[in-house]
């Protein structure tokens, strides 16, 4: 669906769904990656940041439905299937590399750096020609600099801990 603010400005609605999209198999990726990473950190002695992990991939889904809802309220077709994310996503990590907490927790960082770049081209994209989109990515947007910022405490606070113990 083509909304007359948009089509007054001349946004280009199809390379918008296909952005959205985009995002949208970047969130479903994070999804899998935050709950994969808080499978492995269980496994260490960083219990704390597991269900927090948890709480964040429940964040990413919720994003996901979001998008995925946009995109067919604009006529497109939310990319859904597992083996076509990978084609969408641009901005995620494809696979960890490193089983350790402080690389899981750095590949995470730099995904949501990367995902607060798109929502906030997204931002500008989409303000004041297509609202209801903006308001979307504002709210998700406002997560992704939370979520960054989060992990970027618990990298700090890892490191701490561990110069403490080699003292």
């Amino acid at each position: 669906m083509n909304t007359p603010a948009a089509r007054a400005q001349h946004l280009d609605i199809e390379k918008l769904i296909k952005t959205l999209n985009e995002a949208l198999a970047d969130k479903w990726l994070t999804y899998f990656q935050y709950r994969m990473a808080a499978r492995a950190i269980e496994l260490s002695t960083h219990s704390e940041i597991e269900s927090e992990l948890k709480s964040l991939a429940n964040e990413e889904l919720s994003h996901a439905e979001k998008i995925a809802e946009r995109v067919f309220r604009l006529g497109g077709t939310p990319v859904t299937y597992p083996r076509d994310w990978y084609n969408f996503a641009s901005n995620i990590s494809k696979e960890s590399e490193n089983p350790h907490i402080e690389k899981i927790l750095a590949q995470i960082a730099n995904d949501e750096l990367c995902a607060v770049k798109r929502y906030c081209s997204l931002a500008e994209t989409t303000k004041g020609i297509e609202e209801k989109t903006y308001e979307i990515v504002i709210a998700i947007l406002k997560n992704e600099l939370e979520h960054k910022d989060k992990i970027q405490l618990w990298i700090k606070h890892i490191k701490i801990i561990k110069e403490v113990f080699r003292k």
